[in-house]
């Protein structure tokens, strides 16, 4: 998780983790950029429940907003599930597309 406050992982500061909604407003049918950090010592599995979306990067360490120049943008591949190793990142792209929102 990422703290609103300070932008570091939640777990390495001493603010507490609150589970909210998280509510965005985007443009139907716009990619939205979603990064996934891995800071437990086991892999983590992450699937969009109704969606697919674009592998365009993944790489150990942490994700910083400069690591956007390495993203595969043009042969990305669609896929329902990634798999985010211990200590790594990764970056994915959906659209916002589902025809059940807001049914």
């Amino acid at each position: 998780m990422i703290s609103s406050k300070t932008g570091e992982a939640a777990s390495e500061s001493n603010e507490k983790i609150v589970l909210a909604p998280n509510v965005l407003n985007a443009t139907f049918r716009n990619f939205v950029e979603i990064i996934l950090e891995n800071h437990e010592k086991t892999i983590q599995t992450w699937h969009l429940d109704g969606y697919s979306f674009f592998a365009v990067a993944i790489d150990p360490g942490r994700w910083a907003p400069e690591k956007r120049k390495n993203y595969n943008l043009v042969d990305a591949v669609s896929r329902h599930n990634i798999q985010v190793c211990p200590g790594s990142w990764a970056a994915i792209m959906t659209t916002l597309d589902s025809g059940e929102c807001g049914t």
